[in-house]
């Protein structure tokens, strides 16, 4: 797809995920248009082994529903181990209403969530987090340009620094670096948690 508002992905955009060098898993990014609409389909699968054995397991699945750059709904639910998240957020006039963890509450209409393809998110200083609607209050720093190697071989792609915390005390730290190419693709994300490396490679052919 593209078009004149910058969108630029295939119908399929996918990452393996890499812990420490490892393979652990994947995020599948699936992209329809119908009209004005972009509706998108996203699916991670995490398993992290220790020999044989599971230790760590994430299951998320979840669809946005856009009309070009202007978001309209959300729907996702998330398996972390034992734990289970559902959450919708629907943009209602001037908000956007967010159900998650048995609470419901509106935020901005300006808001976004973490739904990193769509590279507006970067102008927001706070994000609602897709998986149980937790506010995130970051601030994303440009950095260098740099050649970033995906299943095409090196592609040019300009790098940010997202750092930022939780909304609650002594909220989680975040930090992790992204990157875009030149048609504003995600290709690339990076972060560490845990004494772990997670490394997203871009396996879509462009």
């Amino acid at each position: 797809f593209s078009n004149s508002y910058g969108f630029s992905y295939k119908d399929l955009h996918e990452f393996e995920i890499y812990r420490n060098g490892k393979k652990i898993g994947f995020h599948k990014l699936h992209f329809k248009k119908i009209d004005n609409k972009i509706i998108v389909n996203t699916k991670v699968e995490i398993v992290v082994k220790l020999g044989f054995v599971p230790i760590f397991k994430y299951f998320y699945d979840g669809e946005e529903t856009w009309n070009e750059n202007n978001f309209i709904k959300a729907t996702s639910f998330t398996r972390k181990n034992s734990r289970k998240f559902q959450f919708t957020a629907i943009k209602r006039g001037s908000k956007i209403q967010i159900e998650s963890r048995g609470m419901k509450f509106f935020v901005d209409g300006d808001n976004l969530i973490t739904s990193y393809w769509n590279q507006n998110w970067m102008n927001r200083k706070m994000l609602i987090d897709s998986q149980h609607g937790k506010k995130r209050f970051i601030d994303v720093k440009k950095k260098e340009v740099e050649n970033v190697l995906t299943i095409s071989g090196n592609v040019i792609a300009q790098k940010y620094n997202v750092i930022g915390r939780q909304d609650k005390p002594n909220g989680k730290k975040i930090n992790y670096d992204i990157w875009y190419d030149e048609n504003k693709r995600w290709i690339k994300s990076k972060f560490f948690i845990k004494n772990s490396n997670i490394e997203y490679f871009l396996v879509t052919d462009y």
